[in-house]
């Protein structure tokens, strides 16, 4: 039984970071955004009444805001559902519901644009 269990938390896990991936992937290329860009995203920058974002610039500036794409809500609503709790501000999280290393979201972005 124990097998069993850790073999289905291995694969929600798999399963988590696939949703978690498409949303930062979705992020990166309907709003042409840079993968620091998008770590830097936190839950209070999402507008869902105002469907908008707030984006930190890439250089030292005003933060800008897009439009969030129906694809792009769909990403995040999809992610937020299977986001655990946490009481990190940062909206994408390791899967130790911590904030996303560097080195990690880089490995994230190698094995989507491979």
């Amino acid at each position: 039984v124990k097998a069993e269990t850790n073999n289905y938390i291995d694969q929600l896990s798999r399963e988590i970071a696939k949703i978690r991936n498409k949303a930062i992937l979705t992020l990166m290329l309907e709003h042409d955004l840079e993968l620091n860009q998008v770590m830097e995203i936190t839950l209070s920058d999402i507008d869902v009444h105002n469907k908008r974002i707030t984006i930190k610039p890439a250089m030292a500036s005003m933060p800008g805001y897009a439009k969030i794409s129906h694809g792009t809500a769909a990403a995040l609503a999809n992610y937020l559902r299977v986001r655990s709790p946490s009481k990190e501000k940062k909206l994408f999280l390791s899967e130790g519901n911590s904030t996303m290393s560097s080195s990690l979201a880089r490995a994230i972005e190698q094995k989507i644009f491979s």
